[in-house]
């Protein structure tokens, strides 16, 4: 058996309801009448703005940039940006000098950085051709729950710099729903430089522009081809009342803006500890969805699954068969999974969308199957040994129910390759070739397939942490530990710790965790530099480890049925009371200051899916208390920060759109 390793309005002389008005402006010039009515055709698409030479819509992080009601039916063509429903509001005043500034929030997903090289807004002046006569532009972002709310903390830039990169027209005009062909509002890109790195969590872009022309800036709201107004988030700074939502009559509107930049993953950091899997029979592969779920198989037809981080693991073995040895797992989120294993000389495929409730017989055909992965919620890919001269290489269209042939790969191997060996990222796709000193690649998901030498003969377990950078492990036969910075063209050797097989790779920026087929785990912060014994267990052999897709969370398996977990420690939930409170609540910690436990009240009266998270001084989330379903009642979280410095901390409660933020103290 072979081993198993995986981003005003008119500015402000009087408050009116379409909104506020600048000093220096005719309101009369960007304030649309109050009569005018939508004319829209329902076969037009939602329009984009188009894409300078200087954009690179392959580093999108976040687009937010609607602006386009009317593709291609304003001025000599171009597209048109229609006020929208009982709009009046053709822009809020968004110019520096006048101390107006605009504001909106975005939010960086649990798991990963976004490290951000430049965002860009929106604006136009009156009267402009299609030469811009923009002059310069502020940014601003704050971590927390608005631009001026207490705890938000400023993480880059300030109102004074001026940040601008680049301006040009966008091709779009601001117009009236009725005066589609107006060319007096020419809309204009304003491209800023960035350079920061951001951790998980909710922040708030904001942005001032000067001009040479009389009229404005203006920021333009967030539009699209739908007839009706496109609400949002907004909120505008203005002279005479401070930040205020950015409302065009009872509408809150949104500011478009898009944001670039690179996904850097969020490294790991914590404690690791052993999870109950109820199991003393070997587990082989873990597929880690997030830092709440992760799905496990192994011997005798086995998987579990967790989705509260592993406080719980739920055997949902179902219906698979106790011969079956599930060598390979992969699970797309809290309900749908495949797993792959064999009984006899047969390998099979069983499917789930149920989290395990029942599982389908997918398909079953003569070999071993080693690998499988899905991109999105419908493609699954399982990669197999050869057999008739050719890799056992498959594909599913339909979430794994059905397979038919992915693509042909002609190999003179019979060894195959090992199970959990392999990469997939983005279209990029990596398997060793086992017993030739090869590593398969391919760059756009099998279409060509090119051989990567390398010098160990057996690879066990492959990772990388970008489309570049990754490292391959071998086995007892063909110990050692390449590294990658070109995608794999080159592979060179670097130190290993071990001299036995290492079952799993686990990296995240300069992070990287191995896992020997033994009782260790090793750790490097310096990219494989230098490497530290990290974690040893009592018993069992480790077969397989993986950081969470979108998380901070690795877990790793082994032969006895363990399961070690590493990350922020999990805090305890317990329920206080069952009668239904007045309204929603969150309490401030106590005891505040606190070393290193605390904990935290909250009130539901009624049943929701309730988020508490913790943030640092800069904004970025450390710690994920609580993100799941809670009925009506009142609860108590423990949280332990022992892996935290002394510091201010921040924690936020979120359940059916109540959310409130609270400031703690740790002293060490």
């Amino acid at each position: 058996m072979k081993k198993m390793t995986i981003l005003a309005i008119l500015m402000v002389a009087a408050i009116v309801t379409f909104g506020f008005i600048q000093f220096t402006d005719d309101p009369s010039k960007d304030v649309a009448g109050p009569n005018d009515k939508v004319s829209y055709n329902p076969n037009i698409k939602i329009g984009e703005h188009h894409l300078s030479q200087t954009d690179n819509p392959n580093a999108v992080l976040y687009d937010r940039g609607q602006l386009v009601s009317h593709p291609g039916q304003g001025f000599g063509g171009a597209d048109a940006s229609s006020i929208q429903g009982v709009g009046t509001l053709y822009g809020f005043g968004n110019n520096l000098t006048l101390a107006y500034q605009m504001s909106d929030n975005f939010v960086i997903p649990a798991g990963v950085q976004w490290h951000i090289d430049s965002i860009k807004f929106f604006s136009y002046q009156t009267g402009s051709t299609t030469t811009s006569t923009l002059t310069g532009s502020s940014l601003r972002i704050v971590s927390g729950i608005g631009p001026d709310t207490t705890g938000s903390v400023n993480v880059y830039g300030d109102i004074v710099t001026s940040r601008m990169k680049s301006t040009y027209f966008t091709n779009i005009y601001r117009v009236t729903s009725t005066t589609l062909t107006g060319n007096t509002r020419p809309i204009m890109a304003v491209v800023d430089t960035c350079n920061v790195t951001l951790g998980p969590g909710s922040y708030w872009v904001t942005s001032g522009f000067t001009g040479s022309l009389a009229s404005g800036p203006w920021a333009p709201p967030r539009t699209n081809a739908d007839p009706n107004q496109l609400p949002g988030t907004a909120r505008q700074k203005n002279p005479a009342g401070g930040w205020t939502t950015a409302m065009d009559g009872a509408v809150q509107m949104g500011l478009p803006f898009v944001i670039y930049g690179t996904v850097i993953p969020s490294v790991p950091t914590g404690t690791w500890t052993e999870q109950t899997s109820g199991l003393t029979s070997v587990l082989y592969s873990v597929s880690a969805v997030s830092d709440d779920v992760a799905w496990v198989c192994g011997a005798a037809g086995k998987v579990l699954r967790t989705t509260n981080k592993g406080v719980a693991w739920t055997n949902v073995s179902g219906t698979i068969p106790t011969a079956a040895a599930l060598y390979n797992i992969f699970a797309w989120d809290a309900n749908t999974c495949v797993v792959t294993g064999v009984t006899a000389t047969n390998t099979s495929i069983y499917q789930t969308s149920n989290g395990g409730t029942t599982w389908t017989v997918a398909n079953t055909h003569a070999g071993f199957g080693d690998d499988m992965f899905m991109t999105d919620a419908s493609t699954a890919y399982f990669i197999g040994d050869p057999a008739g001269g050719n890799w056992d290489l498959l594909k599913s269209t339909n979430a794994g129910l059905n397979w038919g042939p992915w693509t042909t790969l002609a190999t003179t191997n019979t060894a195959g390759t090992y199970n959990n060996a392999f990469w997939q990222q983005g279209n990029q796709v990596w398997f060793p070739n086992v017993g030739l000193s090869q590593m398969y690649y391919s760059s756009n998901m099998g279409t060509n397939w090119a051989t990567q030498t390398i010098t160990l003969s057996e690879i066990t377990a492959t990772c990388f942490n970008s489309a570049t950078v990754g490292m391959a492990a071998g086995s007892t036969t063909s110990p050692g530990l390449l590294k990658t910075t070109d995608a794999g063209t080159t592979w060179s050797a670097i130190t290993s710790p071990y001299t036995v097989s290492i079952s799993g790779i686990a990296g995240a920026s300069t992070s990287w965790w191995l896992a020997q087929q033994g009782l260790n785990i090793s750790f490097s912060s310096n990219d494989g530099a230098a490497w530290t014994t990290q974690y040893t267990v009592a018993a069992g052999s480790f077969y397989h480890m993986q950081k969470s897709r979108s998380g901070a969370t690795i877990w790793a398996v082994r032969s006895n049925g363990g399961i070690s977990r590493y990350g922020t420690p999990i805090s305890g939930v317990n329920p206080i009371s069952t009668e239904t409170p007045s309204s929603y609540s969150v309490s401030q910690n106590y005891p505040n200051p606190f070393n290193p436990t605390t904990k935290i009240n909250f009130a539901l009266p009624k049943s929701g899916l309730v988020s508490l998270k913790v943030y640092d001084i800069t904004g970025k989330e450390v710690a994920t208390l609580l993100n799941e379903v809670k009925n009506v009642g009142t609860y108590s979280v423990d949280f332990n920060a022992a892996n935290l410095s002394s510091g201010i901390y921040f924690y936020k409660m979120s359940v059916n759109g109540y959310s409130e933020v609270k400031k703690m103290s740790l002293i060490k």
